[in-house]
């Protein structure tokens, strides 16, 4: 199975990005193809049996650290010819939006964190609602960010607990939890 894992940085961030990290370089030991697309850009290597690439955003577009709903994006998605996007942030989320209705490309959104107070436009919503409305599956990392889910969007999801530290993670079980819903997300 070839795993493309979207989020927005590689690892300037100790919490999210390290945890994608970390799944990544789990599954890849465990036999799975994996790819780390990471926003903007930057040089392309491989770290820990792991693929980075990165989205090399638009020139002039003003937030080339993310992967957001920029055609660019689905484009940078799309030529890494996954069976399966892992999404980790409503902009990537949006962006295999995209992907899955150009091709048909199934994906999971996983929510770490939910955006600040008054953070949300209606726009910025709608983004979101259309994120986790074509998710085969919709991922919180806390109960909190759950109930958040289903209370701004109407939309259930499934709590997967992950922690930022790895020494504390519970690789095992959130790698089985996370591979039954890849293979869900494949037979869907």
């Amino acid at each position: 199975m070839k795993i493309l894992q979207a989020t927005e940085h590689f690892l300037p961030d100790p919490g999210i990005e390290r945890f994608v990290y970390e799944l990544c370089r789990v599954l890849a030991g465990a036999g799975q193809s994996v790819t780390m697309l990471a926003g903007g850009q930057g040089r392309d290597l491989t770290l820990g049996g792991v693929r980075i690439r990165h989205a090399s955003a638009c020139p002039g577009y003003t937030f080339r650290s993310r992967i957001t709903n920029m055609n660019s994006d689905t484009l940078a998605m799309h030529r890494q010819r996954p069976d399966l996007v892992h999404a980790h942030h409503f902009g990537s989320g949006y962006a295999a939006s995209l992907l899955k209705k150009y091709d048909g490309t199934p994906y999971i959104l996983t929510i770490h964190r939910m955006p600040p107070p008054g953070g949300q436009n209606r726009l910025y919503r709608e983004m979101c609602r259309k994120a986790l409305a074509g998710a085969s599956a919709v991922i919180a990392v806390t109960d909190t960010i759950k109930d958040w889910i289903e209370m701004d969007f109407g939309m259930s999801s499934t709590v997967i607990h992950l922690s930022a530290d790895a020494e504390k993670q519970d690789w095992g079980e959130a790698i089985q939890q996370y591979l039954g819903i890849y293979e869900s997300a494949l037979k869907a």
